[in-house]
């Protein structure tokens, strides 16, 4: 779990991923084009720039309600345009900020693919989408590939994470530098640093 993102929770401790963002977040702010900055099958960060992207977007004179969204999605080889989305259901519960994919032609599966907002941010304030493809029944659970993506700004875009990025989502440290992290950060929003 060294190189790979996790987080502090205080009821459920260290945890593997990333933290889903608490506060609700319009689906239309999170509109534009994402490169991978994390490969939850290797457990590695993205560093080939060709590796592709997640795009979001609300076609002109739509109004912003989930089925109106379109994007596309390149995730190395495999790549598929999308139409329309819907409320990620996990049990009986709507998963807040998340948003299953209604249909994404690239394998044999195409349905159970969704993405969310994390409470983790970019240097730019923007914060980081997990992509989670559907990979089946490997086994038993079935099988959820994770990707992490941070917003292209502009031109001069830094594709890879950077120090900053990679410390906010916990990689590469430790379960005790992540608890420190967290309690300083929810100190500091406190005002008590």
């Amino acid at each position: 779990m060294f190189g790979e993102p996790k987080y502090w929770s205080e009821t459920e401790g260290i945890q593997s991923g990333v933290e889903p963002c608490p506060t609700p977040i319009s689906l239309k702010s999170l509109c534009g084009t994402y490169s991978w900055v994390f490969d939850g099958d290797s457990q590695e960060e993205c560093e080939e720039t060709d590796f592709g992207f997640f795009e979001l977007s609300l076609p002109p004179g739509k109004r912003p309600l989930p089925a109106s969204f379109t994007g596309y999605v390149k995730l190395g080889t495999l790549e598929s345009y999308f139409h329309g989305l819907k409320k990620a259901i996990n049990g009986e519960k709507i998963k807040m900020n998340y948003w299953d994919i209604k249909s994404l032609k690239w394998e044999e599966e195409e349905e159970g693919h969704r993405f969310g907002a994390t409470k983790v941010v970019d240097d730019n304030g923007n914060p980081s989408i997990e992509f989670l493809v559907d990979r089946g029944y490997v086994g038993w659970p079935p099988h959820q590939s994770m990707y992490l993506a941070k917003k292209r700004e502009d031109e001069n875009f830094e594709e890879e994470l950077t120090d900053e990025e990679r410390e906010r989502l916990g990689i590469y440290m430790g379960d005790e530098e992540v608890i420190k992290l967290t309690k300083r950060v929810k100190r500091k929003k406190m005002g008590l640093v």
